[in-house]
């Protein structure tokens, strides 16, 4: 918790003992205890953050960045070849443009050079 936080809880907390005991009337004691259930709201709230926040040594950090990319690269080599698929698929010389056919053959060369090349 910053030091302004803690500063704004004791100054909120201050003003909800005045409140409650300096005004005696109803509505402002409420108000004071309100005041206090909120406080110890946030209170918990801090608490439970502080479980988590990680920290990683610089070694974990490299391996968890390894993993990532490594797994970023699976998926997009995975992508690759389910569109060469595709393409070779949706290909064929039945009739079709034989400029269209050139260019899907291209295509797949072109991504399968690629995956090649990893």
């Amino acid at each position: 918790m910053s030091d302004k936080n803690k500063e704004d809880i004791k100054l909120l907390e201050n003003f909800a003992d005045i409140c409650k005991r300096g005004f005696n009337q109803y509505d402002q004691v409420k108000e004071g205890y309100a005041i206090e259930r909120v406080l110890r709201r946030i209170k918990e709230l801090e608490e439970e953050n502080q479980k988590y926040i990680v920290q990683l040594t610089d070694e974990q950090y490299r391996n968890l960045v390894d993993i990532i990319r490594k797994e970023s690269k699976k998926e997009f080599e995975q992508k690759v070849k389910d569109k060469i698929e595709d393409l070779k698929l949706s290909g064929g010389s039945n009739g079709k443009d034989n400029v269209e056919n050139l260019a899907r053959e291209l295509v797949i060369e072109v991504l399968e050079e690629l995956l090649e090349d990893k």
